[in-house]
Parts: C-alpha cells; structure tokens; sequence
C-alpha cells in the first residue's frame, strides 16, 4: 500500500510537469490540507521533496516513508534559527505547528523516527536528550 502523502506527492508532480498557469486549490490529499494541488511554476519548490528514495531506512531498523522524511527535514531545518540554544523541546514544539497539525497520527509516529534518524546521524543541529527514559523523545539545539 503506498503512504497517501507519497501518492500526493505523485500527483503534485504529474501536476507541475503539466504547469497550467491555473491553480487548483480545492483538492486536499491524504489528510494533509496543507498539500494542495497548485498547479503553477511557483509550486516547484515542493519538487524536491519528491526527488530521492521512497522509503528511507533509520537506525532503529525500521523504514519510514522518503517524502515524509524530507519534509521533516525542510521543516525542522527551518525551525533551528527560532529555537533557543540549550532549551529542550518534544518534537511537537520544534516542527512548525501547521507542519504538526497537518499530520496523522501514523504520519505522527514516523515523523518522530524521522527526527531521531536525523539528530543521530548529524544533518540537524540538535541533540537527543534523554530524561529518565522519557518519552516522546526531547530534543536540544547545539
């Protein structure tokens, strides 16, 4: 079964590939309202979240979808600039709360493994943080 967010994904880029210069704004996808079929060159910065591996290997051995990944990552990465240096936070604090509320429960879960891959292997300045065998995991910018 493939992840609604990569079938989305998919059809976003059938869409730009066609570039009408007229936006379809009423399609949602797969419980995302913040993914919407604009069909215009603007809507090209999305293209590359769609360029990679469809499912990404982490390091609890699990795979986790590679749209969701990548967007976490842009997320994330746009979120380190406003976070305070030293201040723990859950995942739900340092993601963008429209990026947050636009996730499922499941998308929820994978998103959190996402982070966790990307804080262990260093492509984000954070650091894993663990408090008496808290969870959801906490993280710390460096």
């Amino acid at each position: 079964m493939t992840h609604p967010t990569t079938l989305a994904m998919i059809e976003l880029k059938r869409a730009l590939a066609s570039a009408s210069s007229t936006p379809d704004t009423t399609r949602k996808y797969g419980g995302d309202p913040t993914i919407l079929t604009t069909v215009t060159p603007a809507a090209a910065f999305d293209a590359d979240i769609l360029d990679g591996p469809a499912w990404i290997a982490v390091v609890d051995g699990k795979h986790v979808d590679g749209v969701l990944y990548r967007r976490v990552k842009r997320d994330v990465m746009a979120q380190i600039p406003n976070l305070a240096a030293g201040r723990i936070l859950p995942m739900k604090k340092i993601c963008s709360p429209k990026f947050w509320d636009s996730l499922d429960s499941a998308d929820k879960r994978q998103a959190g493994r996402c982070l966790m891959n990307l804080v262990i292997t260093n492509e984000v300045n954070l650091a894993l943080v663990s408090l008496n065998g808290s969870s959801p995991q906490l993280y710390c910018k460096t």
